[in-house]
């Protein structure tokens, strides 16, 4: 089997032909596709929705604090009745800064919620990944815009000293919110 990446490719979506010929073909044959599509070029929606995820993604891994959204997070830890230790988290956000979009008469949003642990080393353990799409009603969100929302999760890590990283984006403007909490399960 013989495999085949082209290099230098240009993304125009166009085909290309491919050909493969044995040397020396006594009692050999080819299969072969007789071309590929490359890739088409992306749209800027794409190229913008890319460079948005590549930075929730770089600030996953970060340990800087961001503040581009308003958010804040608490942790709490408790025993269960298996006797294993759980993390509850719990995101605030205050709505007032998000850049909603109207459609028919709702207020839509879409926020990504990522929660990483990361070991005394500073090594990734576990991490969750939540998304909350808001369309409300002009009522809703001026009750939100006093209260805040909260997003809520738990997990079960083992005993130990961790870095939360919370990273919090809003996928409008791709603006981020990221916090570091030193949380302990014992």
């Amino acid at each position: 089997m013989l495999g085949f990446t082209p290099e230098n490719t240009k993304a125009d979506g166009a085909f290309h032909d491919l050909k493969v010929k044995l040397v020396s073909s006594h009692r050999l044959s080819v299969e072969a596709r007789r071309g590929y599509y490359a890739p088409a070029p992306l749209t800027k929606a794409e190229i913008d929705s890319a460079e948005k995820l590549e930075r929730l993604d770089h600030q996953v891994l970060a340990d800087d604090q961001l503040t581009d959204v308003t958010a804040d997070v608490a942790t709490q830890t408790e025993k269960l009745e298996s006797g294993a230790h759980a993390l509850k988290v719990a995101i605030h956000v205050d709505v007032r800064g998000l850049p909603f979009q109207i459609r028919n008469t709702r207020h839509v949003e879409r926020l990504i919620f990522i929660t990483a642990l990361f070991d005394a080393e500073n090594r990734f353990l576990v991490g969750v990944q939540q998304v909350m799409d808001l369309s409300l009603k002009d009522a809703t969100l001026a009750q939100l815009s006093g209260a805040g929302l909260t997003a809520n999760l738990s997990m079960q890590p083992p005993l130990g000293t961790y870095r939360l990283r919370e990273v919090v984006q809003e996928t409008g403007s791709g603006h981020i919110a990221a916090l570091n909490r030193t949380v302990e399960i014992h």
